[in-house]
């Protein structure tokens, strides 16, 4: 015969619903612990700022082999603080040192940003003015090379695809000269630029569309292939390269006003964040 079931006295009850209440607390504790240590791990959208002191820029990678072949991509993140009032500020330059190159600047004038492609340092055809900006705001800039004479643009924003503004037909730049890259202004009275920027990727190769904006949102590199150089440009004064084959690094120069400011927060299409990106393989030095 079955006896009925000894209810709990009070203490007893007292002693369940504490246990209870301990395992809970318990279970909450080390999902709020486990969340921290995911924040704290992660890395975070960051830029680095020149406050566009003439002749200030972060130049790099003279005498390397950053477009050695005949494709190439490379950009970043870039945003322009204020409107200084004089015209020719780069936001972004690729030349093989012999004034032949490519890339972006900011046209004050119309408060726009401008794609150029150079032959001995004058913009040829098809350099033009891609429509006026906020100051202020972030933008996606990318170069893509995909043959020795052919330039496609693309620009997105934190929550824009970047798509292509313009593509430019020059005439075919050569490789054998050692390229140079620039940011942020240059060494040339009136062109330097109260602006900012962060996660910086080079590729020896030609980047698709798709691709392209996949660097948008992610934070380290979304593909390792062909990956010249990472560089994060987080923090001021931090400018070397973290992945890639050749791991470029920056240096300040014509002044040391740069400091670290907050970086964009892209958002992929359908609304979903920005990715806090994957490791790729770890780069061998140049």
């Amino acid at each position: 015969m079955n006896r009925p079931r000894a209810r709990p006295d009070l203490a007893e009850r007292f002693r369940l619903v504490v246990a209870r209440g301990l395992a809970r607390s318990s279970v909450a504790t080390g999902l709020t612990t486990a969340l921290l240590l995911l924040l704290a791990v992660a890395p975070a959208w960051a830029g680095v700022e020149s406050d566009g002191t003439s002749g200030q820029h972060l130049g790099g990678v003279g005498g390397g082999t950053q477009a050695s072949g005949t494709t190439n991509s490379s950009g970043g993140w870039f945003k322009v603080t204020t409107n200084l009032g004089n015209d020719g500020y780069l936001l972004l330059r690729l030349d093989n040192n012999t004034f032949d190159g490519a890339g972006w600047r900011f046209s004050t004038a119309t408060t726009s940003l401008r794609i150029f492609v150079l032959n001995g340092g004058v913009e040829i055809s098809g350099s033009a003015d891609v429509g006026a900006i906020t100051l202020n705001k972030w933008y996606f800039l990318f170069v893509v090379r995909s043959s020795a004479s052919t330039f496609t643009f693309y620009k997105g924003d934190e929550t824009t695809v970047a798509a292509s503004v313009g593509t430019i037909a020059s005439f075919p730049i050569n490789d054998e000269d050692a390229w140079g890259i620039g940011m942020l202004g240059s060494a040339a009275p009136g062109t330097s630029l109260h602006s900012a920027s962060e996660r910086w990727k080079d590729y020896a190769r030609a980047l698709t569309p798709t691709e392209v904006d996949a660097e948008r949102v992610s934070l380290t590199p979304a593909s390792v292939t062909n990956l010249n150089s990472y560089n994060a440009l987080t923090t001021a004064g931090s400018y070397a390269g973290t992945l890639g084959m050749l791991n470029y690094t920056f240096t300040e120069q014509g002044g040391v006003n740069f400091s670290t400011v907050g970086g964009p927060s892209p958002t992929a299409p359908g609304g979903g964040g920005g990715r806090r990106g994957r490791m790729g393989l770890m780069g061998v030095g140049r």
